[in-house]
């Protein structure tokens, strides 16, 4: 009987707390926010924040897609704090200065980031580097375990490339 009443007792919370008997809702994904999520991506590279800094928005377990110029390929979020650490360790200080930026959803619930950009570095021997790049990143929205409830979107694809000179 007692166990009936809190059953009971429970179910009526719960039909006034709907959000409690629900998974993680996880933020909306749209263009506002894919734009919005490369911009604080850039300015956690260009301040040289700590790799923790991005975990809130990589999917746990391996990547599909991650690759820098060089023919560099990055597996997993192990991988991607080594190339931090070591690349990192060399740089001075880096900027990303935003050419252009084009979003698009892919009608699958992930959205395309292509950002043309102008990257300047000085290395830690004070030599000055200067290097146009592209971007690729694809967004989706969900969890991780830095981000369970889904607040922030998943790079589930990454790419930079660097751009072929229009001269």
């Amino acid at each position: 009987q007692g166990s009936d009443l809190l059953a009971a007792r429970l179910q009526a919370r719960l039909h006034y707390f709907p959000m409690l008997n629900s998974p993680a809702q996880h933020k909306a994904l749209d263009a506002t926010a894919a734009e919005h999520f490369l911009r604080h991506w850039l300015h956690l590279i260009d301040s040289g924040a700590a790799p923790t800094s991005f975990y809130p928005f990589l999917v746990d377990g391996p990547f599909e897609e991650w690759s820098y110029p060089g023919g560099i390929s990055l597996a997993d979020r192990a991988a991607l704090e080594a190339y931090f650490q070591a690349t990192w360790g060399a740089i001075r200080e880096q900027t990303n200065q935003v050419e252009a930026l084009d979003v698009s959803d892919r009608g699958d619930g992930t959205f395309q980031v292509v950002a043309r950009a102008l990257w300047t570095a000085t290395t830690g021997d004070g030599q000055r580097m200067v290097m146009p790049l592209t971007y690729t990143i694809v967004l989706a929205a969900g969890s991780s375990a830095a981000d369970p409830d889904g607040q922030h979107p998943k790079v589930r694809r990454y790419r930079v490339e660097v751009t072929a000179s229009a001269a």
